[in-house]
């Protein structure tokens, strides 16, 4: 198990946990507000932008940890897979049948 870094030694755990609950609340569904205002074609080049700023926010995240081996990389990589498959239907979805509407179709596959 990988500790991770304490960027504010000062402050509490419980903070920093409730503070990136709240970013995940804001940031968590935002991103396909574009997707209901603009046209988006078929959505290959949206979603290739929010992968790669995916990626992005995990690389710094997986620098800031020190770069921990991944124990299954097969498993991580057929997940990443399954992921990005969803992640480009979605925009359809959602200029189909609405934002509320693909929104839940999206979060209630993720639980199965």
């Amino acid at each position: 198990s990988v500790d991770p870094p304490a960027p504010w030694p000062a402050m509490s755990g419980s903070l920093v946990g409730y503070a990136a609950v709240g970013i995940a609340v804001l940031g968590f569904g935002s991103n396909f507000i574009p997707v209901k205002k603009f046209d988006i074609g078929d959505g290959v080049f949206y979603q290739w932008v929010m992968c790669v700023g995916i990626w992005l926010t995990g690389l710094v995240v997986a620098v800031c940890y020190g770069c921990p081996a991944v124990p299954h990389p097969a498993a991580v990589m057929s997940g990443g897979a399954l992921w990005c498959l969803g992640n480009v239907m979605c925009p359809v979805i959602i200029q189909k049948i609405g934002l509320a509407l693909g929104m839940a179709f999206w979060c209630g596959t993720n639980m199965v």
